[in-house]
């Protein structure tokens, strides 16, 4: 969602200025790469104050960063949530085997 901003950003910066590495030759894979790197927490903020675009990459940055936050976070309490419904499911047979 926010990997498409951040190339559109990238596209009018020089070689030394990228937002975006671009590791592969094509924008898709790039794109999908520096998102799961953020999601990792692996990022190179200090390009992003070098063009005019600077109050917009912040934005998408801490946007994209809260998101995915929020969802890694979402994903635990759910994981967490299934394990403890299948234990509590379980507790009458468990308490009848002790």
């Amino acid at each position: 969602m926010f990997g498409i901003p951040m190339n559109m950003l990238n596209l009018n910066r020089d070689v030394n200025e990228k937002i975006v590495d671009d590791p592969f030759p094509y924008w898709l894979p790039n794109i999908m790469f520096n998102q799961y790197l953020l999601a990792l927490g692996e990022f190179n903020i200090d390009s992003f104050e070098n063009g005019k675009q600077a109050g917009m990459c912040f934005t998408f940055f801490m946007l994209a960063t809260f998101f995915s936050s929020v969802t890694m976070l979402n994903m635990l309490v759910a994981i967490m949530g299934d394990t403890f419904e299948r234990i509590i499911e379980n507790r009458d047979l468990n308490q009848t085997r002790t």
